[in-house]
């Protein structure tokens, strides 16, 4: 097991060309003999949001708590809840009072990067973890994960033979894995045969049920959308049209569209929600920076609800914002 994670950070070209001070954040697992290396770019850039505004958030959070599909975790069958810490990416103005979410997440990544980016946030984090089962987690990493920054908000382990039965674990495995960790669900904190289920959205007016024959309609082509798989996580399988762009910035083609979701069978479409957007010259052309919010909670055992601890932006010249070594992510703070 590893407890006390060694991150090194440096400037970055990012950060020269945006004339901000950027350091690299490397998510790289060496001691867990984790495959590939994986950085992020991070600032001291703030974002302070109004607890008022995370209302929509929280509502639909009750809602989606209800509806979520069932599995014998820990998290369901001693609070009924589908994990300890729920991640919600969205966008919020408060000029103008729009909210849009993307996605609630039962396993959010960025954990680490929120206690590493803010020390109040883990000390919030873990005031309300001592109260959790077992009063500890540890998360269980595959081998195959391209990277992770658990390291810097709990305990982690690559060993299965670490997993024991008094203890609360959170797994972290590619979706064609979890066959692997059967008999691991009575101590997870978090989903598991269910990981990255996204059926609730359909319930929640999210998104709605799309099939090859759809795509026939012509005026669908005209409005912006986005497809996701019906279960899965972080960007794999996303397809985004914005109509115009043809494949560029994170989007798909019309053709790429097509074969994935020829592949897939089904999958789910979504109302295109336009990221917040930040312009900025870059030397002889102009760059569109697209930013979304990560808004974390953590389940309070004593008031039986989640509670929003703050969490991260992410900022990306993509659609699929996402973190990734060419992005730019800095703290959010809630007043």
């Amino acid at each position: 097991m590893q407890t006390s994670p060694i991150s090194r950070t440096s400037q970055t070209s990012l950060g020269l060309r945006l004339g901000v001070p950027v350091k690299r954040l490397d998510l790289e697992q060496q001691y867990l003999g984790l495959r590939k290396k994986w950085w992020t770019n991070y600032c001291p850039d703030v974002i302070t949001i109004r607890r008022e505004s995370l209302k929509p958030a929280e509502e639909l959070i009750k809602r989606w708590t209800k509806i979520f599909p069932k599995e014998d975790t820990l998290a369901q069958k001693f609070y009924n809840i589908p994990s300890f810490v729920v991640g919600v990416d969205c966008i919020i103005d408060e000029k103008t009072g729009r909210f849009g979410l993307y996605e609630i997440d039962e396993k959010p990544t960025g954990i680490g990067l929120a206690c590493f980016l803010n020390e109040s946030f883990k000390a919030h984090l873990h005031g309300m973890l001592a109260w959790w089962p077992y009063s500890s987690i540890t998360v269980l990493i595959s081998k195959d994960r391209r990277g992770c920054d658990d390291q810097f908000w709990t305990t982690t382990t690559s060993n299965q033979k670490d997993f024991n039965t008094h203890s609360l674990f959170i797994i972290r495995a590619e979706p064609g894995e979890i066959g692997k960790f059967n008999g691991f669900e009575g101590n997870s904190g978090s989903s598991l045969l269910q990981d990255g289920n996204k059926s609730y959205g359909v319930e929640l007016g999210l998104w709605r049920e799309t099939t090859p024959r759809d795509l026939e309609n012509p005026e669908l082509w005209k409005e912006n959308f986005v497809l996701k798989p019906c279960q899965g996580r972080d960007s794999k399988d996303i397809m985004i049209w914005i109509n115009g762009y043809n494949g560029n910035y994170g989007t798909s083609s019309e053709g790429q569209i097509r074969k994935k979701l020829n592949q897939n069978g089904r999958m789910y479409m979504q109302e295109f929600i336009p990221p917040l957007t930040k312009q900025d010259s870059c030397g002889c052309r102009t760059v569109y920076w697209k930013t979304i919010y990560r808004i974390l909670f953590a389940y309070d055992v004593d008031f039986r609800k989640y509670v929003a601890l703050g969490g991260f932006w992410i900022m990306r010249n993509n659609y699929k914002v996402q973190v990734a070594p060419d992005s730019l992510t800095g703290q959010i703070i809630l007043i």
